[in-house]
């Protein structure tokens, strides 16, 4: 397991930091599934910004670990993720990585789009 970079770690605790959260553990959690899609990123990515790709990839792996309706839902949190990334300017805008436009909608699970 690779350590994450101190940058990626600073720029999840401040989108966390942006969010609110009803129970305090959320951060812990959503912290670990990002660092968990940054990881993956790094490590299957040649360049800094994900691609659509790399996010499916990601998906299809984690589809395989997890119930559809926790990734889905963790689905929404990389989206969200990604859209603040954008927002900060620290990937490009308008690249197809968000998980919807890539056929992770709430009309169509992520497993079910992966599966086709």
């Amino acid at each position: 397991m690779t350590r994450p970079s101190p940058v990626d770690t600073r720029l999840i605790e401040r989108f966390l930091g942006a969010q609110h959260f009803r129970h305090p553990a959320t951060p812990k959690n959503y912290a670990g599934t990002l660092r968990n899609f940054n990881g993956f990123v790094a490590k299957h990515g040649a360049g800094a910004s994900p691609t659509a790709s790399i996010v499916q990839q990601w998906l299809k792996e984690r589809s395989l670990k997890w119930p559809a309706h926790i990734l889905y839902h963790r689905t929404l949190l990389v989206e969200r993720y990604l859209k603040w990334l954008q927002d900060q300017g620290v990937i490009a805008s308008g690249q197809r990585t968000q998980p919807r436009s890539i056929g992770a909608t709430p009309s169509a699970s992520p497993v079910r789009q992966l599966s086709r």
